[in-house]
């Protein structure tokens, strides 16, 4: 993980309880990149979702891909981390033109 992400990510991933509207926060939220929670990133919470199927691509509904193993600044390359990123957004690029 980049430096910079690393005390952020110890403080998100340690919280957890009821807010003070009554939402519980259980450890479902723990998972995070440094910056963003992952949970958060897949769907809004009043939305349906489901799980991306390449075989059963859902309209209407949010197909969640799977989450990526890295950073916030994994997409984009990396700071001093680097990623090698391009097969990802070529992966998602034929994903995107089979559709």
């Amino acid at each position: 993980m980049e430096g910079l992400f690393v005390s952020s990510s110890a403080e998100i991933g340690k919280l957890t309880g009821t807010t003070p509207g009554g939402y519980v926060v259980g450890e479902e939220w723990l998972e995070n990149d440094g910056l963003v929670n992952t949970f958060s990133a897949r769907a809004p919470l009043s939305d349906p979702s489901t799980d991306y199927d390449a075989e059963n691509v859902r309209k209407g509904i949010w197909n969640v891909m799977p989450t990526y193993n890295g950073d916030h600044m994994s997409l984009q390359g990396g700071m001093t981390v680097v990623n090698n990123v391009k097969p990802l957004y070529v992966e998602h690029l034929s994903m995107i033109n089979s559709l």
